[in-house]
């Protein structure tokens, strides 16, 4: 039976191509393999080794930024066989960009949501961020036909209103860092 234990999170920002490349290299030569928050749970509940294993967390996925240097990133972790969670956020999304999360998606990525409008969660109130993480889900329902299961904070102000919130609007992972 394997050990079920909590991978390494990388959390990629849209700036951090330079160094992007060689890390991939180093995570496959190692390797280690390549968990989303969902498949995580599932892995744990099989009893699959999760020893070696490290979640892709790319931040900020929304119109603005995925083209063209989060293209270039998520297409050169698939080719190596890894696969990430990607935090979108909202913004005008073309039926291309909607093809594209399509596609990463049947090939294993996970969608997740970080927000429509990327608040700043403590300048907001808990009714404008259950508003803001549900138009989200809606856009991402209407567009992809699923409903992401993991939030991630925007700029990760991970509290406990903020966790209960999430919680209460269904999601199995709320990930962010501890303010």
């Amino acid at each position: 039976n394997g050990t079920c234990q909590v991978p390494v999170s990388i959390l990629i920002q849209w700036d951090d191509y330079d160094v992007f490349m060689s890390l991939i290299d180093d995570i496959a030569k190692d390797g280690f393999k390549s968990l989303t928050y969902e498949t995580l749970s599932s892995d744990c509940l099989m009893g699959i080794d999760t020893t070696k294993t490290v979640i892709l967390s790319f931040d900020d996925i929304g119109p603005f930024y995925i083209f063209q240097g989060y293209k270039d990133m998520i297409d050169y972790a698939s080719s190596k066989g890894l696969v990430g969670v990607l935090g979108i956020v909202g913004g005008n999304f073309t039926k291309e960009d909607w093809n594209y999360l399509s596609d990463l998606h049947a090939k294993g990525w996970e969608i997740a949501n970080h927000s429509n409008t990327h608040p700043e969660i403590d300048k907001i109130t808990q009714m404008e961020l259950i508003g803001d993480i549900n138009y989200l889900q809606l856009k991402i329902f209407n567009n992809l036909g699923l409903v992401p299961k993991t939030f991630i904070i925007p700029g990760g102000y991970l509290n406990r209103q903020t966790i209960s919130v999430v919680q209460n609007q269904g999601f199995n992972f709320v990930v962010g860092i501890p303010v």
